[in-house]
C-alpha cells in the first residue's frame, strides 16, 4: 500500500495513512481535514527519519518542517516494518530509502500504534506493559 496521506497532529505526533482513504467526521459533526487510510500508523513524541548517511527530519523540528517532510513521503511504500529493542519501538523502511524510527525518551511506554481498519480480527497494535499487544475493536472503544 502507498502512503496516501500523512499529517502532523498535536505537537510532534504524526499520522501515516496507507491505502484507500475515507473521510472522517469529528464528534461535533464537522468533516476532518485528514482522511483516514485503511491502515494508520500513529507515532507520538519521539521519532526521527533517516536517509543512508544522515537524519533528515525529527520530532524536535518545527511543525512546518515536519509537514514538508510528510508531504515528501507521500506515494512511498513500506519495504520493511519491524519492532526493535527490549521495549518495542517501531522501525519502518520506505521505498524512497527513508527509515522512520520511534524512540520514546519519557517515562512510560513507547507511544506508537498500528491500526488496521480493514476486516481483520485484531486491527490495532500498541505497546502496553513493555510488550506488543493486539487490541480488538471492543477494547479500543473503552
Amino acid at each position: 500500500m502507498k502512503l496516501n496521506n500523512a499529517w502532523n497532529g498535536y505537537g510532534s505526533a504524526i499520522f501515516l495513512e496507507f491505502g484507500n482513504l475515507s473521510d472522517v467526521t469529528k464528534k461535533n459533526g464537522e468533516k476532518s481535514n485528514n482522511p483516514r487510510g485503511e491502515i494508520t500508523i500513529m507515532i507520538e513524541w519521539d521519532w526521527r527519519a533517516e536517509k543512508e548517511a544522515s537524519i533528515i527530519c525529527g520530532s524536535s523540528l518545527e511543525g512546518a518542517q515536519i509537514e514538508l517532510f510528510l508531504k515528501d513521503m507521500l506515494g512511498s511504500e513500506i519495504i520493511r516494518l519491524q519492532t526493535t529493542g527490549r521495549l518495542p519501538e517501531l522501525e519502518i523502511e520506505f521505498s524512497n530509502k527513508v527509515t522512520l524510527k520511534t524512540f520514546m525518551t519519557s517515562v512510560g511506554q513507547p507511544e506508537w500504534a498500528f491500526m488496521d481498519d480493514r476486516e481483520v480480527e485484531y486491527p490495532s497494535l500498541v505497546v502496553e506493559g513493555g510488550v506488543l499487544c493486539a487490541e480488538t475493536d471492543a477494547e479500543n472503544d473503552n
